[in-house]
Parts: structure tokens; C-alpha cells; sequence
């Protein structure tokens, strides 16, 4: 076989080993390109299922702390209902001395905040306070004649015209406890506090103007102020308190000395 002969044939073969290392290749990098796709798709799956457990756990803790804030508020309310029983007088709602102590402490905190809305200017933060004691007279013998229930009626009447009278926000009025009333009067003077009880003393007589004419028991009322005094604004919280408190009991002194001046001494 002459070598023009064979020369065609080594083209043909040389082309064919060419072509077949070729695609032997490419073969190779299909598969390597399949396998990472492959991966690509595991990864990708892993990824979506994390991001679904991630988002289920989020779900899942949105809920909790929806549940946890409920169950916060409905602490936070029957705490709330447990205060207010805890403070308010059952028969006439107004507060108890134990409400009294609460706002007593309340307006001692706000007067001391006024120390520091003034800065370094304290002592100009002067709060003046005037302290009522009122007793009804002659309770007991309703109690006695025209029992506890009468007795009960006339003290919500006069509580209500207790609030009537000294509706300010920023005042008190409690039960002391049986037929005493005290009233903190916050921001006020002696004149104005005088003026006040006077009043008072004038929706007691209208009042009893139209009990008498229903039938009902009329209310009597000896009344004694504790004097108006200053609370500055440095002053601490405790001294604060303890002002209040010697100002209830003196109008409470001064309140029996009138008791006992209507008597006759």
C-alpha cells in the first residue's frame, strides 16, 4: 500500500481520536456542570427549608409573645381591680385611708419633680396644702333610732356632696373611717379653704332642704382644718408625707375642739 494510500486514513483516524477526546471532554464537564447544578438544587432545598423552619420559629414566637402580652395585661388589670378594692371605701367609693396614704405619696413624688423641672432655682418650688377633718354630728343616735341602713344612706348623700364640693383633680377626699371625712386640698390657701367650708356649709343646708321634704334624716357636720402649710420642693419625699400626716391630725385636734365647743364644752 503506497504511502498516498495510507495518508487518508491516518487524516480519518487522527480526526476521529480528535474528535473523540473531544467529546470525552465536554462529557466530562456536562457531568461536572450536572453535579454542581445538582448541588446548586440540594443547597438551594436546604436553604428553603431553613428559611421555612426560620419563619415557622418566628411564627411561633410572635405567637408567644402575643399570648404573653394578654396574659401580662390581664395581670396588669386584675392588679389594678385588686388596688382599686384595695383603696376605695365599699360604701361611699370614695378612698380609704390606705387610698389617702397612696395620694399622699403620689403628690409628694409631683412636688418633687418640681425641684427638678426648676433646676438649680429649688426653693422657689413652694406648694401650699390645707387640711380639712370633718365628723358628722349626732350619727350614732341615727344609727341607734333609725338603723345601720339609714345610717349607710346618709353617708353616701354626704359623700357625694363632699365630691361636689371639692371637685379639684388635684384633691382628696376620704374616709377616715365611721362617720369622719378628711379632705387634702392641694394648692390652696388658709382664705381659700375658708371660703370652701363655707361652701360646703351652704350645700349642706340645700341638701337638707330636700331631705326634710322627702322624709329623710338631715346631716350635721362639725368641720376642723388642719391650717395651710408650705412643702418645698427639696424637701424629701418622707418629710413631705409626714407633713401631711401632722397637718391630718392636727385639723383632727381641731375638729373635736369644735365638736366640743357646740356641745357647750
Amino acid at each position: 500500500m503506497s504511502a498516498m494510500t495510507v495518508l487518508p486514513w491516518l487524516v480519518v483516524i487522527a480526526v476521529m481520536i480528535v474528535g473523540w477526546m473531544m467529546f470525552r471532554s465536554a462529557e466530562k464537564k456536562i457531568v461536572s456542570l450536572i453535579s454542581e447544578a445538582d448541588i446548586t438544587a440540594k443547597k438551594n432545598e436546604q436553604l428553603d427549608q431553613d428559611n421555612k423552619f426560620r419563619v415557622a420559629q418566628v411564627i411561633k414566637q410572635e405567637a408567644e409573645l402575643k399570648a404573653l402580652k394578654a396574659e401580662f395585661k390581664a395581670k396588669q388589670a386584675e392588679l389594678e381591680a385588686m388596688e382599686q378594692i384595695a383603696t376605695v371605701d365599699s360604701l361611699t367609693g370614695l378612698q380609704n385611708r390606705h387610698g389617702l396614704e397612696t395620694f399622699l405619696n403620689r403628690t409628694a413624688d409631683i412636688i418633687r419633680r418640681d425641684s427638678h423641672d426648676l433646676g438649680t432655682d429649688r426653693r422657689k418650688a413652694i406648694h401650699n396644702a390645707v387640711v380639712l377633718f370633718i365628723d358628722l354630728d349626732e350619727f350614732k343616735a341615727v344609727n341607734d333610732t333609725h338603723g345601720h341602713d339609714v345610717g349607710d344612706e346618709l353617708l353616701c348623700a354626704f359623700a357625694c356632696l363632699l365630691l361636689e364640693t371639692f371637685k379639684r383633680p388635684s384633691d382628696l377626699v376620704c374616709r377616715w373611717g365611721g362617720d369622719e371625712f378628711c379632705i387634702i386640698l392641694n394648692k390652696m390657701t388658709l382664705d381659700e379653704a375658708y371660703k370652701l367650708v363655707a361652701i360646703l356649709g351652704e350645700n349642706i343646708d340645700k341638701l337638707n332642704e330636700a331631705r326634710t321634704r322627702k322624709g329623710l334624716c338631715v346631716i350635721k357636720a362639725s368641720t376642723g382644718l388642719g391650717g395651710a402649710f408650705e412643702l418645698r420642693s427639696e424637701m424629701p419625699i418622707e418629710k413631705i408625707v409626714d407633713s401631711f400626716r401632722a397637718a391630718i391630725k392636727q385639723a383632727d385636734g381641731t375638729m373635736y375642739e369644735v365638736k366640743s365647743a357646740l356641745r357647750g364644752g
